[in-house]
């Protein structure tokens, strides 16, 4: 499939969006679409989730990447890419000066390539950054750090409009540590994440920016519905403490996020 579709895209030089999600091309088939990829100067949203190419076919989508200097739209998630290929992304990632969506959720990620993928992230000053998706990983309080630190450059702190790390491993000390974060992404409408210790509070107070207007707290004691956070001013009306006030209920993303949401 992936060998036939590199066929055709080779007639298609002026293609803008490619959707090839859900096809498990494996690393093989990754390697062939992402040659076809290369002649595709034009293309501005590159989709590939749920494709299990592993490392060896991030690789190859890396190298691609080069090629594509119009992207501003990489779906990346649920391909198995582990630290060594999300790492090999994130080296692509400064020469792609136009891209503002990124999702590498469910993909393995660790520490490592935490820390990698937020400093090349940090490097990208000219982005204008709008949604950033890496839920579904191994993200721990330490991991937090890193990425804390990216969130506070200019190019998110100005734009970010969407944060999902749900399902991830991050403890009530990763939401301490990422919050002061939070506060300063003025553009921020949407956050995701996963503690569980949330789950025990009636009201929650958290310096987020007043711009936040949709929270989605995950927890694995609900198994058909999430707990969405709404937020409520806290007194004086403008001050940027709020408060989350808990509401249980089915689920509704109003943010479309992909890999954020819990299952």
């Amino acid at each position: 499939g992936a060998v036939c579709l590199a066929s055709c895209l080779s007639r298609l030089p002026q293609l803008r969006c490619l959707a090839a999600s859900n096809n498990n091309f494996l690393a093989a088939g990754a390697q062939s679409l992402a040659a076809a990829v290369r002649g595709l100067p034009m293309l501005q949203e590159l989709h590939l989730a749920m494709n299990n190419m592993g490392a060896e076919g991030g690789a190859a989508v890396a190298e691609a990447l080069q090629s594509l200097k119009r992207l501003d739209t990489l779906d990346l998630g649920s391909n198995m890419l582990g630290d060594p290929g999300v790492e090999s992304v994130a080296l692509a990632l400064p020469g792609l000066s136009e891209l503002h969506t990124l999702n590498l959720s469910s993909n393995n990620l660790h520490r490592a390539g935490v820390k990698h993928v937020t400093a090349m992230l940090a490097r990208m000053g000219s982005n204008r950054w709008m949604s950033l998706n890496l839920g579904g990983n191994e993200i721990d309080d330490y991991a937090m750090k890193y990425l804390a630190e990216a969130l506070t450059g200019p190019s998110f702190v100005e734009s970010l409009k969407a944060l999902h790390l749900g399902r991830t491993e991050i403890s009530q000390q990763g939401v301490r540590t990422v919050a002061p974060a939070l506060q300063k992404l003025t553009k921020l409408e949407a956050f995701e994440l996963k503690y569980p210790g949330l789950n025990q509070m009636k009201e929650v107070p958290l310096a987020v920016p007043e711009s936040l207007h949709h929270m989605l707290h995950q927890n694995r004691a609900y198994k058909s519905q999430h707990t969405s956070y709404v937020l409520r001013p806290v007194s004086p009306p403008r001050s940027a403490q709020t408060r989350l006030t808990r509401f249980a209920r089915p689920h509704t993303d109003p943010t479309g996020g992909g890999g954020g949401g819990g299952k």
